[in-house]
């Protein structure tokens, strides 16, 4: 990938998914151009003080 290039990314929050497995979900629900480029799998998601 290339600096100043534009992406999708995909922030999901999981235990037991990978990256494969979001990717076929994604290509049979989702027109080519909504595809994540790169999907970061998190163990839980940041939130703020307000708990958002």
């Amino acid at each position: 990938m290339k600096w100043n290039d534009d992406y999708l990314v995909a922030y999901v929050q999981s235990f037991d998914i990978n990256e494969e497995e979001l990717r076929e979900h994604c290509q049979s629900h989702l027109p080519p151009h909504m595809i994540p480029s790169i999907f970061i799998i998190l163990d839980k998601l940041p939130l703020n003080a307000n708990g958002k």
